[in-house]
């Protein structure tokens, strides 16, 4: 078994072929550092899970990769590659791409993944009554003024995401993401994070060493 074992790795550092070539079973870590650069994707981080070379190569469950065809997305764009991933992994993560690159698609999924399979279990149903919204979108103000007048509670709130973080911030608005996240429960303060322009102030307000976020340029 250990002979076999070398020599499947021997195989494998010395395969020259491209990863297109390969099944997903046979990428090896070279592979994964050349589609990573041939997608122009960069990662900062600890552990971070191999982007998704295909839709159909990804773990997404059937009935999302039928809404994705639906919708018409052949490929998945760079963001989308590496970002979906670690959203599917419940982990931290600051996305930093140009504007219409697929950003918006690239925390959607894993969101109503989570929406889709949580209901499936056992100890799920008595949280999720008919009435509880499971998505709110609001802008930073009204989101504000909600919860204050206690129109909601985020206690169960599990996901959050920060569209256009950056041009938030620019505008004064991080008092008021700062005031929104103190309602969440406190193993859950963790924002998904998209920004279209320099990550740099979200990390300065965002990262520190209690919250390890995820960065993925694409």
């Amino acid at each position: 078994r250990l002979r076999k074992l070398r020599k499947k790795e021997a195989k494998q550092r010395w395969d020259d072929r491209h990863w297109s070539q390969k099944k997903l079973d046979e990428m090896t870590d070279r592979d994964w550092r050349i589609f990573r650069e041939d997608y122009s994707i960069t990662t900062k981080g600890g552990k971070i899970p191999n982007p998704i070379r295909s839709w159909k190569d990804s773990s997404l469950p059937p009935h999302i990769l039928e809404v994705i065809d639906k919708c018409g997305y052949k490929e998945p764009t760079p963001i989308q590659r590496q970002a979906i991933p670690i959203g599917l992994q419940n982990r931290d993560i600051i996305g930093v791409a140009e504007t219409g690159s697929g950003k918006t698609a690239a925390f959607l999924i894993p969101l109503l993944v989570w929406i889709t399979t949580l209901p499936t279990q056992p100890w799920a149903a008595p949280t999720n009554p008919p009435h509880v919204p499971q998505i709110v979108i609001a802008t930073p103000g009204r989101l504000i003024d909600v919860l204050e007048n206690r129109y909601l509670v985020l206690s169960r709130c599990t996901y959050v995401v920060l569209d256009e973080a950056d041009r938030m911030i620019d505008m004064g608005f991080e008092p008021d993401v700062q005031k929104i996240l103190e309602h969440m429960p406190v193993t859950n303060q963790k924002p998904d994070t998209d920004e279209a322009e320099d990550p740099e102030k979200m990390l300065a307000n965002f990262e520190s060493g209690k919250h390890k976020y995820r960065q993925v340029g694409g």
